[in-house]
């Protein structure tokens, strides 16, 4: 399993590797949600305070979505720049 080395949790590869059996957990009706986060003005965050404390934001961002996550690590850490991508 491929870790993303920032947040530790699965990485994009893997994300997509798990798609299909969670698309089918869906299809047997079992709850299924799709989080798409978007962190404001993330960009400022590192300007201002530079990227060891973005690199900080991203790390407790997916933590706390894995920590509420019935599935541990279904997350993609960075779907582009400041988004992240979860289904649980």
């Amino acid at each position: 399993m491929r870790l993303d080395p920032l947040t530790q949790v699965k990485d994009r590869g893997e994300f997509d590797k798990d798609v299909g059996s969670l698309l089918n957990a869906a299809r047997d009706e079992k709850p299924l949600s799709l989080i798409l986060l978007d962190i404001d003005h993330f960009k400022n965050i590192n300007d201002t305070y530079g990227h060891q404390m973005g690199d900080s934001v991203l790390k407790g961002v997916a933590a706390t979505l894995d920590s509420i996550s019935s599935e541990k690590g279904k997350m993609i850490p960075s779907w582009r720049d400041r988004r992240i991508l979860s289904l649980i």
